[in-house]
């Protein structure tokens, strides 16, 4: 994560970009539009793309291959269900 921890032109926490990450803002347009403003001189963008990337790291599932898909739905097939 950068050193910033501040949005400095709204005066806006690092914690306050954190809630909105958690209450669903998957990206930085939609972080400021829970927060009810709009990115200024940019320069806190890097901060917010970091905070929601570590929102994202932690809620995430795990990643499947297709492959794992087709072997489950396969597997299932092959039980009887439909």
């Amino acid at each position: 994560m950068n050193d910033r921890s501040t949005c400095t032109c709204h005066d806006i926490s690092i914690d306050v970009f954190r809630r909105a990450s958690q209450s669903g803002a998957h990206n930085v347009k939609t972080c400021f539009k829970a927060i009810g403003c709009l990115p200024k001189c940019n320069n806190c963008i890097p901060m917010v793309r970091s905070v929601l990337a570590e929102f994202s790291e932690r809620t995430l599932p795990a990643q499947t291959t297709v492959a794992d898909t087709v072997a489950t739905s396969n597997a299932s097939h092959q039980r009887g269900y439909p």
